[in-house]
């Protein structure tokens, strides 16, 4: 017979300096969870650990760190189990395609997904041998539709839905879920650390000068009226993490909703209802 109610099961978070990881690892330790949280900066590594018992240092976009913090976390855990992975961390590289170096792009594939890939494949053989737990991957209604000067953002959010789905079916005569949240705009650092990246590319040089002086507002401006807290995130982490059998994906803002449901219509209307929202956006 199985002793694993008998053991403190564990839920790892990535990205928790700020934002929707923050939140929720908070959220979730009021809720009585034994938390794992991560931070990429050594200064933020003090500061949660003033607030969280447990907390790791890991570079998502560096497998030698994936790998280190892997072995502290076994040592962290010992004989009890990880059982949730919150895959959170990341960042939203925008500009236009023929502006994106190479580098830039190799960068956000790295951080968004590959680092999470190779994060939860150390964890899966752990898992499989208690059979139990559970993978959340923190996507984006930019994993659902392509938007102008999001290809970077937009290909890392799509790859992970795809790569979500198939470990979902891989894992399905086993008691690991995986699951996806799809937020929409959130109160977070994302505008500010979008901002931060989009002044990586040669705004002064591209034909595109102008889009990117209005994004520079736009992300500036730091919300719009559909914008939600980051505890409403938190708390799709919780319901994924107290039901049995997690949906495959949750939305979470209106903007979410509307666009994943408007992809029904004929590609030529849902370009032209795109164009209308991205227009009246500004």
């Amino acid at each position: 017979m199985s002793n694993n109610k008998t053991k403190k099961k564990y839920i790892l978070i990535t990205g928790c300096s700020s934002g929707i990881g923050y939140e929720t690892a908070k959220y979730l330790k009021e809720n009585k969870y034994n938390i794992i949280v991560s931070c990429r900066k050594k200064i933020d590594y003090k500061k949660l650990s003033q607030e969280f018992e447990h907390v790791v240092l890991i570079d998502i976009a560096k497998s030698k760190s994936i790998n280190k913090s892997f072995f502290s976390i076994k040592k962290l855990i010992k004989n009890n189990t990880l059982y949730a992975i919150f895959c959170n961390a990341g960042y939203g590289q925008w500009g236009a395609v023929e502006d994106l170096s190479i580098n830039l792009i190799k960068k956000q594939f790295a951080t968004n997904i590959f680092g999470h890939i190779e994060l939860i494949n150390l964890f899966i053989p752990h898992m499989r041998k208690l059979n139990e737990g559970k993978i959340i991957f923190n996507s984006s209604v930019l994993g659902l539709v392509s938007l102008p000067y999001c290809s970077a953002y937009n290909a890392t959010k799509f790859a992970m839905e795809a790569f979500a789905m198939s470990l979902r079916l891989e894992l399905k005569n086993t008691n690991i879920k995986v699951s996806l949240i799809e937020p929409g705009p959130i109160e977070s650092k994302f505008n500010e650390n979008a901002l931060k990246h989009l002044k990586k590319i040669n705004i002064k040089k591209s034909v595109h000068k102008k889009k990117y002086n209005k994004f520079i507002k736009y992300f500036n401006r730091g919300r719009n009226k559909f914008t939600l807290p980051s505890l409403s995130v938190a708390k799709k982490v919780h319901t994924i993490l107290k039901t049995n059998q997690p949906k495959s994906q949750y939305y979470v803002t209106l903007p979410t909703y509307v666009l994943s449901y408007s992809r029904i219509l004929p590609n030529f209307f849902f370009e032209k209802f795109l164009k209308f929202i991205i227009r009246k956006d500004g």
